[in-house]
């Protein structure tokens, strides 16, 4: 039985205002499992270290004339410190986890701009370029992770973008974990968009 085509993750659509196309993140049950798992790691630890900083902040007013007052200090600035790199950690696994769960792409072509933006719920970060300078919009296979374990891990990294076109001096990637075939659709929706007069849709 012959092999069923793969399907894309993206979807194009046309507005008013230019080519929009949409790239769902690529869904990999091992990576969500183990982002939750961390998140339920980082609540207990995060949690035990806010409540014995609390206790101990609590003690240390109660009893500030006690001899060892300057050391309840030293272990307070230390649980103070380790409570906000928890946090902070805390802040990238939770925005992994929901990448993966519900993150996007989101690649808009006008007239004179071409935008790329990632976005979860409605927070979104986007990045706009004067499409006069965007040149050569190429597929450009990124560099891959000599191990396995290190390639499940990086997946959310900039450097995994499979579309790539240079901007002055830099290169700009986008389009995160999709085959080159796929790369290929989009840049092809991408440049039929641009090569028309004045942003036309396909008739």
């Amino acid at each position: 039985m012959p092999i069923k085509p793969t399907p894309p993750r993206h979807t194009v659509r046309y507005l008013d205002n230019g080519l929009q196309v949409t790239l769902s993140s690529k869904k990999n049950y091992f990576r969500i499992v183990w982002y939750g798992l961390c998140l339920l790691m980082w609540g207990y630890m995060t949690g035990i270290i806010a409540y014995v900083l609390a206790l101990m902040v609590i003690s240390s007013i109660a009893f500030a004339s006690e001899p060892n007052g300057s050391l309840t200090l030293i272990v307070i600035g230390f649980l103070f410190i380790a409570l906000v790199v928890l946090i902070w950690m805390g802040v990238a696994v939770i925005y992994s986890f929901l990448w993966q769960l519900i993150g996007k792409e989101v690649i808009l072509v006008s007239h004179d701009v071409l935008s790329i933006s990632r976005q979860i719920f409605r927070w979104k970060k986007v990045f706009e370029y004067l499409l006069a300078n965007v040149v050569d919009l190429r597929v450009s296979i990124p560099q891959r992770f000599p191990f396995a374990l290190l390639r499940i891990f990086s997946g959310s990294s900039k450097q995994k973008g499979m579309i790539a076109f240079d901007y002055g001096a830099k290169t700009i990637r986008f389009g995160f974990e999709i085959e080159e075939a796929e790369a290929k659709q989009i840049i092809s929706a991408l440049q039929q968009y641009i090569s028309k007069p004045h942003g036309d849709q396909p008739s």
